[in-house]
């Protein structure tokens, strides 16, 4: 969790130096990577919501949890 404590306030620090055209340009590629990998998000989803299922999370919950490929592409 420390490590990741580090590489958060990193980050910040790079986004609040970084110009309105790098932080657009940073958006437009991690939306890019996210549809390049929709298939593998979507396949480690189920694999999360079996996890949850039998774990007995409520159906309401499952309902919340489950990524479709437009929930996906919405991000």
């Amino acid at each position: 969790m420390e490590t990741i404590g580090k590489q958060a306030r990193e980050a910040y620090r790079l986004l609040a130096e970084a110009s309105p055209e790098q932080k657009n340009t940073a958006l437009l590629n991690a939306a890019k990577e996210i549809r390049a990998q929709s298939e593998r998000i979507i396949a480690a989803n189920d694999a999360d919501m079996t996890t949850a299922r039998n774990a007995g999370l409520s159906n309401a919950m499952l309902d919340r949890l489950k990524l479709k490929p437009m929930s996906v592409e919405a991000m």
